[in-house]
């Protein structure tokens, strides 16, 4: 019986001791979004000077320049959680004007909502109607739907994944209301095609067929990146809903849809004559998981010697780390 005791209480200490870990880890929580921490990064020292600058040709962000997100409640979010907080910090050191929403779809955890409160992200929640979508399909006509309502507020907009984008500075300052881009899968040294790009072509050969796919090999398309595009309000509005129109119903479940629809719009001729998209490949205005980083001192820079404006993925592990420092502009 004492050995029963003591075995009980010995697990009982094991088990308090990992919930108290966890849960100080999980619920920690900062008073200022600007004096937030994280691991080995120095943005007042990114390099944006010279030569480093000329893509900075329009008005720094302000309150009618809007990035819109989206999320949908996992079974990861415990972990999402980090992952978004430590993005949404480096997001507002960046940009501390821009507006920020965030369409939810399906029951969001209470943590979730609190998390966007201190960092100024307005919670949009989605219509019942799209409660069995998968969140990447649904975003498509949550995004027409609120740039419709609001299009006299806003001038500038931002399609963005939530948590592995990286604003490292203000990068409303490349482009004006009068441009459209959007990322495709180029990490610097390789194009993502449908050659060596398994997802996509699974995708495309799963929701359009063969002939299709074929179309898309012959011309060697590099693939479009679902987490990052930008331009003109009324551009963006035009864009989403030739994006939208693509939707069958059947699919909306699916994930990767979204990319696959994406994709079939680098064929639409309105989208290439009229709303004049540019297709961009790694630049220093924005990249998909770039080859060509260095980092030294909590900068990153490219072989140029010029810093990254925004990257979707591409940074060190160390930079993910729950415990550490980065030196923001307010700190300098």
């Amino acid at each position: 019986m004492n050995i029963f005791i003591w075995s009980l209480s010995l697990t009982i200490i094991i088990l308090s001791y990992f919930f108290i870990s966890f849960n100080n880890i999980q619920f920690h929580k900062y008073n200022n979004a600007t004096l937030t921490r994280l691991p080995f990064i120095d943005l007042p020292h990114f390099n944006y000077n010279g030569k480093c600058g000329e893509l900075f040709q329009y008005p720094p962000s302000s309150q009618r320049d809007l990035i819109m997100y989206s999320h949908a409640h996992s079974p990861l979010w415990n972990i999402q959680q980090f992952e978004i907080e430590q993005t949404l910090t480096i997001m507002r050191a960046s940009l501390p004007n821009v507006t920020a929403v965030v369409f939810t779809i399906g029951e969001i955890p209470l943590e979730f909502s609190n998390l966007m409160k201190r960092f100024n992200v307005i919670e949009v929640p989605g219509d019942i109607k799209y409660e069995n979508w998968n969140g990447v399909n649904a975003r498509i006509p949550l995004a027409l739907e609120y740039l419709k309502n609001h299009q006299n507020q806003y001038d500038r907009v931002i399609w963005s994944d939530l948590r592995d984008v990286f604003y490292f500075t203000d990068i409303f300052k490349t482009f004006s209301s009068n441009d459209l881009y959007w990322l495709a899968e180029s990490t610097g040294t390789k194009n993502f095609t449908f050659y060596n790009r398994y997802p996509h072509f699974v995708w495309m050969l799963n929701f359009k067929g063969k002939k299709m796919t074929k179309k898309f090999m012959e011309n060697g398309n590099v693939g479009l990146n679902g987490g990052l595009g930008m331009g003109g309000i009324h551009k963006m509005i035009q864009f989403l809903n030739k994006w939208n129109d693509l939707i069958e119903f059947e699919y909306v479940s699916k994930w990767g849809y979204d990319q696959t629809l994406l994709n079939l719009l680098t064929l639409n001729e309105f989208v290439s004559n009229n709303l004049h998209l540019s297709i961009e490949k790694c630049t220093q205005r924005m990249c998909f998981i770039p080859d060509q980083l260095s980092f030294n001192n909590g900068v990153a820079y490219y072989p140029s010697g010029c810093s990254p404006i925004v990257t979707h993925k591409g940074v060190p592990d160390s930079w993910r780390s729950v415990n550490g420092s980065v030196a923001v502009p307010e700190d300098k």
